[in-house]
């Protein structure tokens, strides 16, 4: 009885340490701090499974207003993390540079953002999040750069791809470095020179098809 016992302990031992082991393996937004313009209150910034955005898989929305009652602005740079307040929630991360421009009434955006960590759960509108880092990651960093003349429009899943294969495989293959740059260019740079609307309801990518790719 008492090896049993002694058997039964040390199986959840180990199922422990492979848990521990597992969180310990999962992608942490890391980088240079992000200092939002004082002028700006963000009241809140949440998952969104309703706005839409061209330049993102999966959205938030950040609500905000000026503090001054003059417009003020803010470039949410590409690489910029949105950290969830709610464990087992996926880390979001901007692409493409988005500007939001704040006046004294409350206004919504849309901001597209992409998931890091596919095994957790993707952010809903109960979600809250804070502006996290922008990453210092090699390859994240060079999605961000290839990206940032390219048109991804139509080619959000691959870029989640891209993303993915860097916060949850071995780094970014050059398979997908190659995809990416074939992506066709952007020549309006519309999401550099204007902000991120609200845009219409429309229903969450199933995150399970998406990892069943």
């Amino acid at each position: 009885m008492k090896a049993l016992a002694a058997v039964f302990a040390a199986l959840l031992a180990l199922n422990s340490g492979c848990n521990l082991l597992n969180q310990d393996d999962e992608f942490k937004p890391r980088g240079t701090p992000f200092t939002l313009n004082p002028d700006i209150t963000v009241s809140a910034l949440l998952g969104s499974d309703t706005g839409y955005s061209p330049v993102g898989m999966f959205n938030a929305e950040m609500r905000g207003r000026s503090r001054t009652g003059q417009i003020v602005e803010e470039t949410l740079v590409g690489g910029l993390f949105f950290i969830p307040g709610t464990k087992g929630v996926q880390n979001l991360i901007i692409i493409k540079p988005q500007i939001v421009r704040f006046g004294p009434a409350e206004t919504t955006y849309v901001i597209g953002c992409f998931c890091c960590n596919s095994s957790l759960s993707a952010p809903d509108p109960a979600d809250r999040f804070t502006i996290g880092p922008v990453t210092d990651n090699a390859d994240l960093r060079k999605i961000v750069n290839i990206c940032a003349d390219r048109d991804i429009t139509f080619h959000t899943s691959l870029v989640q791809d891209a993303v993915w294969q860097v916060t949850d495989g071995s780094g970014l293959t050059r398979a997908m470095e190659d995809s990416l740059r074939a992506m066709p260019p952007d020549t309006l740079r519309t999401c550099g020179k204007k902000p991120t609307g609200v845009g219409p309801a429309l229903p969450r990518p199933d995150i399970r098809r998406l990892k069943a790719r």
